[in-house]
């Protein structure tokens, strides 16, 4: 399958289907807890905020349309604040966990 065709077709598994998108984003921020790949996190909010759409999103987080792609990019390491105003504006909160790591 091409990017095009999966950017497609993952649209069109996602838009407004806001319990698929809970699921999208929940799996993507466990895969962060596991493996500390950003870029893939940032991938997957990219994804939903295209859902969501690009301008409206911008406009809610209080982002410029080009302040939203940016933080966005893979090689790009946002603020905990920016990352939660994004998350906001499409209807998700950010909050922690924290607890003890076991040493093995």
């Amino acid at each position: 399958m091409k990017n095009g065709n999966f950017n497609t077709y993952l649209h069109g598994r996602l838009k407004n289907k806001p319990k698929k998108v809970e699921l999208y984003l929940k799996y993507a921020f466990k895969d962060y807890a596991k493996d500390g790949e950003l870029k893939f996190l940032l991938s997957a909010i990219r994804d939903v905020v295209k859902v969501y759409g690009i301008c409206e999103t911008a406009r809610k987080s209080g982002l410029t349309r080009q302040g939203l792609s940016k933080a966005l990019k893979p090689d790009n390491e946002p603020k905990i604040s920016t990352l939660k105003s994004i998350l906001n504006a499409i209807n998700y909160n950010l909050t922690f966990n924290f607890y003890k790591i076991k040493k093995v």
